[in-house]
């Protein structure tokens, strides 16, 4: 098998800019028939780094409307990740977690807040990895099994 076949990528935030000193918690990820998953939160390039997240939390519940942190993957949290300062030189920054599906409940989300400084622009997108179940189509994945809208190969 083709490892690349054995994926499915899911838009959690699409680009947004989040007013400041606000929350949002993006669409629920459903894992079932995955073990891993790839969470990024990619961040743009911002005039000052104050306005650097004030959070960025990745939730887990049995249900896609409940969700509680989880420890690890909160940022700037005690036992969690630090959040990297916004990139001021044009790159924008990239928060990956690699998450280990096998340990999580069914359905994850992200949180994220910026300071009370100013908006922050930002997406979140998440791609599933090791199929467990389930079959593709008979020719293979379609563009909407591979949770795409459009897929180029070259």
């Amino acid at each position: 098998m083709i490892h690349g076949q054995a994926q499915t990528s899911r838009t959690l935030h699409a680009p947004v800019s989040l007013s400041s000193n606000s929350t949002v918690t993006g669409v629920a990820l459903d894992t079932l028939g995955y073990d891993y998953a790839i969470i990024e939160v990619a961040l743009a390039t911002e005039a000052a780094v104050t306005t650097n997240p004030k959070t960025i939390t990745l939730c887990e519940g049995a249900v896609t409307t409940a969700g509680t942190a989880i420890a690890a993957f909160t940022g700037d949290g005690a036992s969690g990740f630090t959040i990297p300062a916004v990139c001021t030189d044009g790159t924008g920054s990239i928060v990956r977690m690699c998450v280990d599906l096998t340990k999580r409940k069914r359905y994850l989300s992200v949180q994220i807040s910026p300071t009370t400084v100013g908006a922050l622009l930002y997406s979140v997108t998440a791609k599933l990895e090791r199929r467990t179940h389930g079959a593709y189509s008979p020719t293979g994945p379609t563009d909407a099994e591979l949770g795409c809208s459009e897929i180029v190969y070259g």
